[in-house]
């Protein structure tokens, strides 16, 4: 639980693959996006690194391997789709601009992973993936 005079921190870093959010509670230090709400920037942050876990550009948690599951990556797409429409009018500037942020990463990752079934990464339910 936090006290009264606590304040989030947050901040975003950006790599090639994938934008990693870090969000602490912490006493005293000011937030690098004031306005926005840190439960909804963990939210996206959290289907996002989903999303790329799905489309097979980070290893699964679970397994240790990267494995592509298309299909769950459109339903991820489609769910931030309807969180960024549910919200309209009602996030700040930082909070869109992150939004979109990652909508365009996961829409333009499964534009090349859809268009390369070949790809290094095996699907999920492919018989070479469960060897």
């Amino acid at each position: 639980m936090r006290d009264a005079g606590s304040r989030w921190q947050v901040k975003l870093y950006h790599c090639p693959a994938i934008s990693v959010l870090d969000i602490r509670e912490s006493s005293g230090l000011i937030s690098i996006m004031p306005d926005s709400n840190p439960m909804l920037l963990g939210l996206v942050a959290s289907l996002h690194s989903s999303g790329m876990i799905q489309l097979g550009k980070i290893a699964s948690p679970l397994t240790g391997k990267a494995e592509r599951d298309l299909e769950g990556v459109r339903q991820t797409i489609d769910l931030l789709e309807m969180l960024q429409a549910k919200t309209r009018g009602n996030l700040s500037e930082d909070e869109i601009r992150f939004l979109e942020h990652a909508l365009y990463e996961l829409r333009m990752n499964f534009l090349e992973e859809s268009r390369n079934p070949a790809s290094a990464v095996p699907d999920k339910d492919t018989p070479e993936s469960a060897a």
